[in-house]
């Protein structure tokens, strides 16, 4: 009763339906661009406040409509090994790595037989699941990221939708400098009777050896941003 202004703007129709988000203000106002559904500069917003966002989730026990069905089982068959998706992060895992993360799809997806809990998540029977490792991010600009080696099972409904999987660039090893010419004879001679034997260095185990990360190209970090906006409003 307190808000007597309401407006939908989300453009992602399962977010819609699942979630309902909107934005909500006390006094409804008409002004041009308001009107407009530029809400951000409204010229009232002195007098009226700004707009929140609220939520209106779909109750529990409730079906999606069919479209949404469908929409996620062609996404699931578009899942393959080898692709790289973006996952929504939870909002309260924002501090993290950001409002999403990146993980390496290790086969096709498959829907659950019965009700099952992975990762303390309830999933019910009939929901897609795919296997994949995550990537973590360990630089922020570029953001960079190397692939853990755990294996896990994916919510696909949790998963951004974008229309084409995501390309990740390989670091390339720097060139090393070309080997100088060897000294004239006379020369190695004079270096053999002067130079001391040096310790040999010690033998890096593999397993430190740090693993090469991939980038996310700064466009790329855009577009999935973007998607999540559409999403989330």
């Amino acid at each position: 009763m307190e808000n007597h202004q309401h407006v939908g703007l989300c453009r992602d129709p399962e977010t819609a339906e699942r979630d309902g988000p909107l934005q909500v203000r006390g006094m409804w106002c008409g002004c041009e661009k308001c009107v407009e559904y530029d809400f951000t500069n409204c010229l009232m917003r002195s007098e009226f406040g700004p707009f929140r966002t609220v939520y209106c989730k779909l109750a529990k026990n409730q079906n999606l409509s069919q479209t949404r069905s469908v929409a996620l089982e062609e996404f699931a068959h578009s899942l393959a090994k080898g692709q790289v998706r973006a996952v929504n992060a939870s909002r309260t895992e924002w501090y993290i790595e950001g409002p999403y993360w990146l993980a390496l799809i290790l086969g096709t997806a498959y829907q659950a037989t019965e009700d099952m809990v992975i990762a303390g998540q309830e999933i019910p029977k009939g929901y897609w699941l795919v296997e994949a490792q995550w990537y973590k991010l360990v630089q922020t600009s570029q953001r960079a990221y190397v692939l853990l080696k755990e294996k896990i099972i994916l919510n696909v409904n949790s998963m951004v939708r974008l229309p084409e999987p995501i390309v990740l660039e390989v670091v390339k090893a720097r060139k090393s400098a070309p080997p100088k010419p060897p000294p004239p004879p006379s020369a190695r001679r004079s270096a053999r009777l002067q130079a001391q034997p040096a310790p040999a260095a010690p033998a890096v185990p593999a397993a430190q050896q740090r693993e090469k990360p991939n980038l996310l190209s700064e466009q790329r970090h855009n577009d999935i941003l973007a998607s999540l906006a559409l999403a989330r409003l």
